[in-house]
C-alpha cells in the first residue's frame, strides 16, 4: 500500500545505506528524544487500543463511547500515539537523514495529515456526532475533552456539524 511505503521511508533509506555510513554518525540528543517519543507513542496507542477494546467488550460499552483511562485526556489518544510513533521514528534516524535524506520527513507528515484531515479524526468526529450527538452526556464529554492534545483546554471545534444560522438544532427552518 502507499501508506506502508511512505511511512517506512526513513527506515528503508537508513537500512539501504552501507553500515559504514550508519555507524559513522553518532547518536545525538535528537535520536534520544526520538526514541522517547517513539516509545511513548507506541505505549499510548497500545494502551488506548487495549482500553477501548476492553470497554467495547463489556456490557456498559455497548452503544456507548469510552471516556475513561487515556480517553479522559483526549478523544483520540490512539491517533496521538500513532502520530507520535512515526515522528519518533523519523527523529531517531534524523542524525543520518538530516543531510540529503531530510525529504523522508514526508513519512510522519503523511501519517499526521491523513489522521488529522482525511481518514482519521474527521470521519470519526462525523460518526460520533451522528451516533451520540443528541446525548447530553456525550456532548458534555466532547465539550470538556480536547480532540487530540491533552491538557490544551476544551476544544474550539467540538466535532459537531456547524448549524446553519437559519436552522434550529433539529434542522428545521426558523
Amino acid at each position: 500500500s502507499i501508506w506502508g511505503f511512505v511511512v517506512s521511508l526513513p527506515v528503508t533509506v537508513i537500512n539501504s545505506l552501507p553500515l559504514v555510513v550508519q555507524s559513522a554518525v553518532p547518536i545525538g540528543p535528537v535520536a534520544v528524544v526520538g526514541t522517547a517519543v517513539f516509545l511513548s507513542g507506541f505505549v499510548l496507542e497500545a494502551v488506548a487500543d487495549f482500553q477501548k477494546n476492553r470497554f467495547k467488550a463489556s456490557p456498559e460499552g455497548k452503544d456507548k463511547w469510552i471516556e475513561s483511562g487515556v480517553w479522559s485526556l483526549c478523544r483520540f489518544p490512539n491517533y496521538l500515539g500513532e502520530m507520535s510513533l512515526w515522528w519518533g521514528v523519523y527523529a531517531m534516524g534524523f542524525p543520518i537523514l538530516q543531510t540529503k535524506y531530510v525529504w523522508t520527513a514526508v513519512s510522519p507528515l503523511f501519517t499526521t495529515g491523513l489522521l488529522l484531515y482525511v481518514s482519521g479524526i474527521p470521519l470519526l468526529l462525523e460518526e460520533h456526532a451522528k451516533r451520540y450527538g443528541k446525548n447530553p452526556e456525550f456532548r458534555a464529554y466532547a465539550e470538556r475533552t480536547p480532540i487530540l492534545l491533552p491538557w490544551t483546554g476544551p476544544p474550539k471545534n467540538k466535532g459537531f456539524p456547524k448549524q446553519d444560522a437559519n436552522k434550529s438544532a433539529e434542522g428545521k427552518e426558523k
